[in-house]
């Protein structure tokens, strides 16, 4: 089973026996948007990745935990023939996803590459146990909430404004400055300390340019979400963007952080 997300956001439950193995009953949970991201062939089709694995008997079992923090790296098992058995194939290092680690794809002359460590823990019991011991072994590596970690509850506008993919005519029709201030009368009627926004409060999708001619000055918005709701500001951005907004962007103004 995958450790730490045995059930995905897609539904799939990563859990899977022997027999299921054997018959190829397995397959990992793979979202593309070919929009917006280049080069998204999977190198891992018949494979299976995760963070970690747990192979377990609910008595006894083996966690196969993969950690990088330079490069994006998975742990990968995989179903092989040899001759007239199928063998599991597990540990290690490989490509995953869409050739990562890429720093592993292209090595130059007198260049190494490192993977991450493999770590293979013993155990007695079943899931769970696997899954305190991977939490463990993360918090051992400062994975983990220091003791004074407070997050604001946040009010997300978009589920009552709506997301309009940087659509400028919906946006100046429902994404207003006016829309922003009601959405922040119901996070201060509910007790929340943060007004976070989600799409819709850039000239475009992943810029980080503030439309002032639709929202007016970010400071000043800021300063009345404080002064009249008591409420700070949070944004989201997704660090690419939808359209060539390079030339505009050298006339717009970019976000401070608030």
């Amino acid at each position: 089973m995958a450790v730490p997300y045995r059930r995905q956001s897609d539904g799939k439950l990563h859990d899977y026996s022997v027999a299921d193995l054997m018959a190829g009953r397995f397959s990992n949970s793979d979202w593309a948007n070919d929009a917006t991201v280049e080069d998204q062939q999977l190198v891992d089709r018949g494979k299976l990745r995760s963070e970690a694995w747990a192979w377990t008997d609910d008595q006894h079992g083996i966690l196969v935990a993969k950690y990088n923090q330079e490069m994006i790296e998975y742990s990968i098992a995989a179903v092989e023939n040899a001759g007239d058995r199928a063998c599991l194939r597990f540990g290690g290092a490989g490509l995953a996803l869409y050739r990562e680690p890429r720093p592993a794809t292209f090595i130059r002359p007198n260049e190494s590459v490192t993977f991450g460590s493999t770590k293979y823990t013993l155990f007695d019991g079943g899931r769970e146990r696997a899954y305190d011991l991977y939490r463990q072994w993360l918090r051992d590596r400062g994975h983990g909430f220091p003791p004074d970690y407070t997050p604001p509850l946040n009010w997300n506008e978009l589920f009552d404004v709506g997301w309009y993919h940087s659509d400028r005519e919906q946006l100046f029709k429902h994404y207003t400055r006016e829309a922003l201030f009601n959405e922040t009368a119901k996070a201060r009627d509910i007790g929340c300390d943060l007004l976070y926004l989600h799409p819709g409060w850039e000239v475009c999708e992943g810029t980080t340019l503030w439309d002032e001619q639709r929202l007016g000055n970010v400071a000043d918005f800021a300063r009345e979400l404080k002064q009249k709701y008591g409420l700070r500001l949070g944004y989201r951005t997704i660090g690419r963007v939808y359209r060539d907004e390079v030339r505009r962007a050298r006339r717009l103004r970019v976000l401070p952080c608030l």
